[in-house]
């Protein structure tokens, strides 16, 4: 019966071995493979390091996502408030306008009908 092979890691002197322990069942011995993977563990912890910082800067950037999209929806709302208080501003600059030239025509009428009285005199 053949077993399979099983992997340890080892750390010596500050370097990381990985060895692979390889049962040869029909000949009674076990051949040992070592190899140095201490770069390797060293770019596998800053992968994973460098992937949290990602989703944490993907969390942070979509949380500003929303809070620009809440801000854009005020922004419309706003946009659409000073359209209509722009719409109200011409209506009543049109009454303005309306008015005073009502307010001149009386001013001539009573200015002509003073002239009158005044030549009347």
């Amino acid at each position: 019966m053949e077993r399979e092979n099983t992997t340890i890691d080892l750390e010596v002197d500050g370097k990381i071995y990985s060895i692979i322990f390889t049962p040869v069942a029909e000949m009674g011995y076990l051949n040992l493979y070592g190899r140095d993977v201490t770069e390797r563990r060293r770019a596998e912890v800053e992968l994973v390091i460098a992937n949290k910082e990602l989703a944490f800067q993907n969390e942070e950037k979509e949380k500003r996502a929303a809070e620009l999209v809440v801000a854009n929806k005020e922004l419309v709302f706003q946009n659409e408030e000073k359209e209509k208080r722009a719409a109200e501003l011409v209506v009543a600059n049109k009454e303005l306008v309306f008015q005073n030239e009502e307010k001149e025509k009386k001013s001539r009428r009573i200015s002509r009908c003073q002239q009158r009285t005044c030549l009347s005199k």
